[in-house]
């Protein structure tokens, strides 16, 4: 909710978890402890415990929250660096011309080259990482939260030149770091590792 209720420049980003923190603590109570409750129905008390099960978000905020890198040519969270980007010069932003590699073997839509992008499709996607590897990738993941005060500003789109194409912030594809920019303080929860994916289907 906070990602959504500060939006522009002076948005959250990375650093929500620093608001998120109380939430986090009071989730891990309530699934580790839990808290006592009195049933009416039943005439009795009982401990009720609770989880976070899923989010529900646009692409961006999927993002803020999951620590995925979701814009540039890499922002596919599933393709990664295997995103089938194109530059628009004329709109001068990546999109993601891949989208018919999620559709079945054989399926029509592979095959016309006139309604895309005048090629036949015959990709497959690559497979979603599970929970638990993607703890342990992000297990060492140092996070700098704050802004930092000698950041050169962006160069806004309406100054580039016509044929200059705006340069994203990539981290060395040669590790497996390459497509975060945070680890997300929702790790804290222990469970969390196992129903990760939930970030990847929003």
């Amino acid at each position: 909710m906070l990602a959504l209720l500060i939006p522009g420049p002076t948005t959250l980003s990375s650093n929500i978890d620093v608001y998120l923190a109380p939430l986090i603590d009071d989730l891990k109570d309530l699934w580790a402890e839990g808290v006592e409750v009195y049933d009416f129905f039943f005439k009795e008390k009982f401990t009720l415990r609770a989880i976070l099960l899923w989010t529900i978000s646009d692409y961006p905020v999927l993002g803020t929250l999951s620590g995925w890198k979701v814009k540039g040519k890499q922002a596919c969270c599933v393709c990664g660096k295997d995103t089938p980007c194109r530059w628009l010069k004329n709109c001068r932003k990546y999109v993601d011309m891949g989208n018919r590699k999620r559709l079945r073997p054989g399926h029509p839509y592979r095959r016309r080259k006139s309604w895309f992008d005048n090629t036949v499709e015959e990709g497959t996607t690559r497979r979603i990482q599970s929970g638990n590897e993607i703890y342990d990738i992000l297990k060492d993941f140092r996070n700098d939260f704050g802004r930092p005060l000698d950041k050169e500003a962006k160069r806004k789109r309406s100054d580039l030149l016509e044929d200059e194409v705006v340069q994203e912030e990539e981290c060395d594809e040669g590790t497996d770091l390459w497509r975060w920019k945070k680890r997300s303080i929702l790790f804290e929860l222990i469970y969390l590792k196992v129903i990760f994916y939930v970030f990847s289907k929003s």
